[in-house]
């Protein structure tokens, strides 16, 4: 059956690569399927000037930080490695191209839980505003007797 527009969807990015219009304007394209139906989808992120503050957005969701955006090296050889297996939510739309509608990604976004916070952080943080606290700021380091000290290191 495939994706119907206007919905939203929790998929797996199974892989990416860059690509080129034929205007001749890179893009991120990456290839999504649908957690639950297995279904199968692609969406492209336009790297323009025109696009650029759209594009930041989207890569962010993807774990693509600004060092990664400036490294070539990143693009070329580690993309697709940084891409698979990623979970993210994304809703989609009908569009008409040259007569013919297709089911487009319209959007994409980390996924949320149902209290529409992202991950377990998120769960703890909402948890400890009900009573008034803040969020967590890191993970406490571990105490006890698992700890190994420096100086039973046999090397």
């Amino acid at each position: 059956m495939g994706p119907r527009a206007d919905e939203k969807y929790l998929g797996t990015v199974t892989g990416g690569r860059l690509v080129e219009s034929s205007k001749g304007t890179p893009g991120l394209q990456f290839d999504i399927e649908e957690q639950t139906t297995g279904d199968q989808i692609f969406h492209t992120i336009w790297l323009s000037a025109k696009s650029k503050e759209y594009a930041e957005k989207d890569l962010e969701v993807l774990g693509i930080t600004a060092a990664h955006r400036s490294d070539a090296s990143f693009w070329s050889y580690k993309l697709d490695e940084h891409l698979r297996g990623q979970s993210i939510a994304y809703g989609t739309k009908s569009e008409e191209y040259k007569g013919k509608t297709s089911i487009r990604v319209a959007w994409i976004s980390k996924p949320r839980t149902s209290d529409g916070l992202a991950g377990e952080r998120g769960l703890a943080t909402a948890a400890a505003s009900l009573f008034g606290g803040a969020a967590a700021e890191s993970k406490p380091e571990t105490q006890g007797e698992n700890l190994i000290g420096d100086d039973e290191i046999p090397f």
